[in-house]
């Protein structure tokens, strides 16, 4: 299962997302949050010391029964960056993220 939060004003079919997660954890669920390159950024500087953004994230919480598999978070601008520079969809870019992240 798929829980998204969408903190970002851009708009993605999901459906794809929901299938892969489907797949890679068919009894838990795997959190997705898209957030801004500012929050991105902030996220990686406070939890690992980075001070800019990057484009995924990944934080496991399975010592903690009955919640998210984990928690993927996609920085939304620079995944849109990258899809317009490598030449695919906004969605297959937030996939392929998604699948590194989990």
């Amino acid at each position: 299962m798929l829980e998204i939060d969408n903190q970002t004003p851009l708009e993605s079919d999901f459906l794809l997302l929901e299938k892969i997660a489907d797949v890679l954890a068919p009894t838990q669920t795997i959190e997705l949050i898209l957030v801004s390159d500012e929050t991105m950024r902030e996220i990686n500087r406070d939890l690992r010391g980075c001070d800019y953004a990057t484009d995924v994230l990944s934080f496991p919480l399975e010592a903690i029964p009955h919640t998210p598999l984990g928690s993927v978070v996609i920085n939304a601008l620079l995944a849109q960056e990258n899809a317009l520079k490598l030449g695919h969809s906004l969605e297959d870019e937030i996939a392929l993220l998604f699948i590194h992240g989990a």
